[in-house]
């Protein structure tokens, strides 16, 4: 049975790991649109893995080991979800009312479709520089 030893830099898009004495890198890009909806269905696609030389991986474990001092943990992130839910549920407050505004309901739709396109160009930036 073969080894597998896997390397977490706090990179998004790439995983590095090594089957017996070779270096793998696995691109963990999304190929699929169904992919960002259900995220379980990736399993059903096959993956990009490319072998790299142990020169390569010398530089990119140098570069992530750098690159991993800035990474935000994920349970920070879903743990200040739960809080802020938690208390807006217990101050009823509720933050789609309040910001009233006198814009036409076409103006708001067009707002929300222009973030949500925002948040996918961004997104598609974040696995390109990572």
């Amino acid at each position: 049975m073969e080894t597998i030893q896997f390397y977490s830099k706090g990179n998004m898009r790439y995983v590095l790991f090594q089957v017996d004495e070779q270096h793998y890198l696995l691109d963990r890009r999304p190929r699929h649109l169904l992919v960002y909806f259900f995220i379980p269905s990736s399993w059903f696609f096959y993956q990009n893995v490319f072998p790299i030389t142990d020169e390569e991986y010398s530089k990119m474990n140098f570069k992530h080991s750098k690159a991993s001092k800035f990474t935000i943990p994920t349970s920070l992130i879903v743990g200040l979800v739960v809080f802020f839910n938690s208390w807006s549920r217990l101050k009823n407050y509720n933050p789609f009312e309040h910001p009233n505004t006198t814009m036409p309901m076409t103006i708001k739709w067009t707002l929300l479709v222009i973030g949500l396109i925002l948040a996918f160009l961004i997104l598609q930036s974040v696995y390109l520089v990572s």
